[in-house]
Order: structure tokens, then C-alpha cells, then sequence
């Protein structure tokens, strides 16, 4: 039996790490609720369980090589066909891929597509932050790789307004209180800070970027995003919001083919 409590205060329990705990701080900001919205779509615990049983534990060094892994196999099929990602549907895009991948190989290629965008997402706003030129040297392998992806993806595909915006698209549609918590001043403002023990790097102020104030949608721009949303649902996709510029140049999307 073990000894009694001689105060009314329950022990705290210890907090289990979640995986976004063990993502790398350096290349990706997770905190934003954008970033945060689009994570929530993807069963991370399936995701930190099938990294753990390829591993012989769970950190970060085993969490950022199983990231790399997804990523550069994403890489070697850009270089090899640039074309092939716009010219088929995500989930049979990343087939091959994530069967190539030892703790991937279970999963639904849905899953995959969904845990890069929040991925790229999450890069996007620490590249924002620190630009890859002046902090590459600070990378690990996954953020090195999902860089290259990106990189690939903007010089292969930039003038694709739909491909683009499967990928980079990170506006999601909130209409709580808590959007206004979420939002700060400092969107544009460089974070500064210095480097844990661990070579991770302090961003609180990056990490608590909001997003602005959309514009107030037209009838016309509803349209628009009702006919880009019946293509992305077509794929299995979820669907984002679009301001009037974005719907007008989508206009045609039934015509585009990705």
C-alpha cells in the first residue's frame, strides 16, 4: 500500500507528450492556430505510435529523421517527374511514396497529404520568421527536406493557383471568440531570442501570430469558392476560404486539372 496523503491535494499527473512535442522547434512553428487548425485534421497519435514501433523510442532526433524519410521521398519524385503532382490527385501522388516509407506503409495516403500541408504550413510561418538563407545552418533533417519540398513546389508549379493552394493554403473559417484571442500585432515582426542547450530556437512571438481580418465576401466570390470546394471534395480534400481576389482568379477552376 502505498503511503497516505497528509494533504487534501491530489499529486498532479505527469502530462504525456504530444507530437507536436517532439517536432523540431527549428523549421516549424506549431503554435499558430492556423497551423494548429490544420494539425488537428491529422490522428497525430496514430502518427507518434507508428514512428514509436519503427524505433527504439520516441524523441525528437527519431521523430525529425521519420519526418525527412516522408519528405524526401517527395523530393526524388519532383526531381525525377516536376509534372507528376500536378497531373493526379494528392493521395495518388503520395502512394508510392509513403509505401516506401517502413513506418508509413499503413497508413491511408490521405493522412500522409494532411500531415505535409500542416507541415509546409508550420515551415511557412517559421520562414516568415527566419528566413532558410540566414538560418539554415540551424535545420535538422526534416525541416532541411520539407524546405527543399517547398522550394520545388514554388519553382515547378508557382503559376498553378490550385495546386499552390492545396499545399501553401493555410486560411481556415472560424467564427468563435477565440479567433480574436488568437490574433496579435506583431504578424510582421521579427522574433528574437536565443538558442536552448538543445539548439532550439526561442520564437514566442513568431509562434503567436494571428491572422488579419478577411474581407467581406460577395455573392459572386461565394460562387466561386462553391465551385472550387465541389472540386476539392471530388478529391477527398477539405476546403479553405478565399477572399474576392482569390475567388476571381479561380473563376474558371472547373476547367483546371491538378
Amino acid at each position: 500500500m502505498g503511503r497516505p496523503r497528509t494533504s487534501g491535494y491530489k499529486p498532479a499527473r505527469a502530462r504525456k507528450n504530444k507530437f507536436r512535442d517532439y517536432v523540431p522547434r527549428v523549421g516549424f512553428i506549431l503554435k499558430d492556430y492556423k497551423v494548429r487548425m490544420l494539425l488537428d485534421a491529422v490522428d497525430t497519435t496514430l502518427v507518434k505510435n507508428k514512428i514509436k514501433d519503427f524505433s527504439d523510442g520516441l524523441n525528437k532526433d527519431v521523430v525529425d529523421q521519420a519526418l525527412a524519410y516522408v519528405f524526401d521521398g517527395a523530393n526524388q519524385a519532383m526531381e525525377e517527374d516536376p509534372s507528376a503532382i500536378a497531373e493526379t490527385t494528392p493521395a495518388l501522388f503520395w502512394q508510392p511514396i509513403k509505401n516506401a516509407v517502413h513506418w508509413t506503409r499503413d497508413f491511408d495516403a490521405g493522412i500522409i497529404f494532411q500531415l505535409v500541408v500542416a507541415l509546409l504550413a508550420a515551415h511557412e510561418k517559421y520562414d516568415e520568421a527566419r528566413p532558410y538563407e540566414k538560418f539554415k545552418n540551424q535545420y535538422g533533417r526534416s525541416a532541411e527536406s520539407c524546405h527543399k519540398f517547398s522550394s520545388l513546389l514554388k519553382q515547378h508549379h508557382s503559376d498553378n493557383y490550385l495546386l499552390m493552394s492545396l499545399y501553401f493554403k493555410t486560411k481556415v473559417s472560424l467564427d468563435s471568440d477565440d479567433e480574436a484571442d488568437d490574433e496579435g500585432s506583431d504578424d510582421n515582426k521579427e522574433p528574437e531570442g536565443p538558442s536552448d542547450p538543445d539548439g532550439d530556437t526561442v520564437m514566442e512571438e513568431a509562434e503567436e501570430e494571428g491572422e488579419p481580418k478577411g474581407k467581406k465576401r460577395s455573392r459572386e466570390d461565394g460562387e466561386n469558392q462553391e465551385q472550387l470546394g465541389s472540386k476539392r471534395r471530388e478529391m477527398g480534400l477539405g476546403e479553405w476560404v478565399y477572399t474576392e481576389e482569390e475567388a476571381e482568379l479561380v473563376s474558371n477552376v472547373g476547367a483546371m486539372n491538378i
